[in-house]
């Protein structure tokens, strides 16, 4: 039942007269209490610590925290710079960035208008450069532990507390979906990834345009639009930053809208050019394993520096076998082939072997361990449970073979072999969906996209056919 308004300097009517940086909270019509900062400053914060409701308001050179119902301030931490960036919260702790310059003039900028301001008034040259000297470039972004206790006593000064940036850092500093990653862009071109905990910086990207708005994280992207008018989607998994695409927003003009991401779509406003609505919803696209004979990665799920042996196919007793060619893996697919009436999808994510199984060629689907996550119990599985279907060759697989979704695509033999073929396997069943022959003396090694799947099907021959369809080509 209140709410938080910020005014920047206009005259309150009668209630108050006209001041810079008025702060006030009102509780339905009446006006409840003023509180005069001095400065100008821009977002709030309301969160709950030690018991008790702490509204955390950033100023010119400090954070403040007041009482949200009295406005009776709590605490306060003085800083070396302006601060304009948003206050986030996580695990009892505040972040926010500050620096010198603003989102429209950098540190050098703001220091110019400063010593035109005071030339124009009449000071000397050395009372201008004691007024001015403190203006440079560079950013921070600090960290305070409200469980250390309050105002500078909240402080992290250990580990690589303060984040340091090239210039200032103005829009949010957004913690990540896991709470152990934040995220911000600096004035300085940069969008940082940093440890919540250590301050660590984990990666910068380089947009090679100054970034002054908040990015939008989601569980795996980040949005972040820069100075030159571009959104730009950057990967944040295994804090890579890698860029996967961006697109222009408009013609020149400043952009200092922070992109929104909801229903598979990212917004943005600009100055120009409105609000623009960027992308479509979709499918994620088919999980792709093409990399042969170097092995690879189809999941960019982290991996532990350590590790120990979770299970093995066949045990001791089981069946005798011999790995012929390059695993492959396709991650997590439907466990059974969907049925009607049923909305539940059992998921798994499998493993597909080319092998001489007890003496015969075969490509068999391999159901790893599961895991205790997601309200699943962690299940481990004998010889029998593991192996999920197999599908029998004339000879054994050589080539490594590659799939799509839930496609695998095979080729049998080696170059020489009379009668080898080109197999289409459904992933999930195990069923062939279509055979072709090749030339016995064709490399037939392959590769693929999420449409088009490429095969040496004669020496001096590279065929191409559609993987849209389980058809035969």
């Amino acid at each position: 039942h209140r709410a938080v308004l910020a005014h920047d300097g206009l005259e309150l009517g009668q209630a108050l007269q006209a001041g810079v940086g008025a702060r006030m909270l009102v509780g339905g019509d009446d006006l409840r209490f003023a509180l005069f900062l001095g400065d100008f400053h821009r977002h709030d914060l309301v969160i709950e610590a030690a018991g008790k409701q702490q509204l955390i308001s950033p100023t010119s050179k400090a954070a403040l925290a007041y009482d949200p119902r009295t406005g009776k301030e709590l605490w306060r931490v003085n800083t070396p710079y302006p601060v304009f960036s948003p206050p986030s919260a996580a695990n009892d702790r505040i972040y926010f960035g500050m620096g010198h310059g603003d989102l429209v003039n950098t540190a050098e900028q703001v220091r110019a208008n400063e010593i035109l301001k005071l030339t124009q008034q009449g000071r000397s040259r050395a009372e201008i450069e004691e007024k001015t000297r403190h203006i440079k470039p560079g950013g921070e972004v600090w960290c305070l532990d409200l469980k250390k206790g309050t105002g500078e006593q909240s402080i992290v000064r250990d580990k690589k507390w303060p984040v340091r940036a090239g210039q200032t850092v103005l829009g949010a500093v957004v913690v990540g979906p896991e709470r152990n990653r934040i995220y911000f862009g600096s004035r300085d071109g940069k969008l940082y990834c940093c440890d919540a905990e250590t301050g660590e910086v984990k990666a910068a990207r380089d947009l090679h345009a100054p970034i002054v708005t908040s990015p939008a994280v989601g569980k795996e992207y980040a949005y972040v639009v820069s100075g030159d008018g571009r959104l730009h989607c950057i990967s944040i998994q295994d804090d890579t930053l890698d860029p996967l695409w961006d697109t222009p927003l408009g013609g020149p003009g400043l952009y200092v809208s922070s992109p929104t991401v909801a229903r598979g779509h990212v917004y943005v406003g600009t100055a120009a050019d409105g609000l623009r609505c960027i992308g479509r919803v979709g499918k994620r696209p088919p999980a792709i394993w093409t990399h042969g004979d170097r092995g690879g990665r189809v999941e960019r799920s982290s991996i532990p520096p350590r590790s120990q042996l979770d299970w093995r196919y066949p045990r001791e007793e089981g069946p005798k076998i011999a790995v012929t060619a390059p695993l492959l893996c396709l991650g997590e697919m439907p466990a059974k082939p969907p049925q009607e009436g049923k909305n539940r999808v059992e998921r798994e994510s499998p493993i597909f072997v080319p092998c001489v199984l007890d003496g015969k060629p075969s490509l068999i689907k391999l159901r790893p361990n599961t895991d205790a996550k997601q309200g699943r119990e962690a299940k481990k599985f004998s010889d029998e449970e593991r192996l999920v279907w197999t599908v029998p060759f004339e000879r054994p697989i050589r080539i490594a073979p590659v799939g799509v979704g839930t496609t695998i695509y095979v080729v049998d033999g080696e170059p020489g072999h009379e009668g080898r073929t080109l197999r289409c396997i459904d992933a999930v069943t195990g069923r062939v969906n279509w055979a072709m022959t090749i030339a016995p003396d064709a490399p037939g090694r392959m590769s693929l996209d999420a449409n088009h799947l490429v095969v040496w099907t004669k020496p001096n021959t590279i065929t191409c056919y559609p993987t849209l369809t389980p058809a035969p080509p």
